[in-house]
This record gives structure tokens, C-alpha cells and sequence, in this order.
């Protein structure tokens, strides 16, 4: 049995990563997800900003994640999906 919970909280940009394996998410929660495709639920939560999370953009190489928020920061976090 699969049980989903939705918090409704908008969603301001999605990406998906280069190899198309996973997409990350900005929100007005103040966070960066990252999810897997086809998967359900958020694997990685990136911290860091204070206010709502604008946009998010990959690197060519799917190494590196911006974000940049209304809290007038940019932010540029390391991942790795496996």
C-alpha cells in the first residue's frame, strides 16, 4: 500500500538533471529538493536559504546545483544521484 502526503506548497522551478535520472525542485518552503524520477518522494533536501526558493539549474555534468533566492542569495550545492 502506497500512502502519499501532500503538503501544498508551491513549487517555483523544477530541473531536470542532465542524465534525466532525477529533477530538483524550489519551493516557497525555503528549500531545494531533489527527487528521483519515477520515484515518489524526495530523496535529498539541500538547507540553506531563509526566504522562498526561486529557480534552480543544473551543471552540464549534473555535479553541481544553483539556487537563487528571494532572501538575495546564491547558492551552488554539490550532488550526487545515485
Amino acid at each position: 500500500m502506497c500512502v502519499c502526503v501532500c503538503v501544498c506548497l508551491q513549487v517555483n522551478s523544477v530541473a531536470v538533471s542532465p542524465d534525466g535520472d532525477a529533477f530538483a525542485t524550489a519551493g516557497e518552503d525555503k528549500l531545494v529538493k531533489i527527487w528521483r524520477i519515477g520515484a515518489q518522494e524526495c530523496f535529498q533536501t539541500l538547507p540553506g536559504h531563509t526566504e522562498e526558493v526561486l529557480n534552480v539549474a543544473w551543471s552540464p555534468d549534473g555535479s553541481l546545483l544553483a539556487s537563487c533566492s528571494l532572501d538575495k542569495t546564491i547558492r551552488t550545492y554539490k550532488v550526487m544521484v545515485l
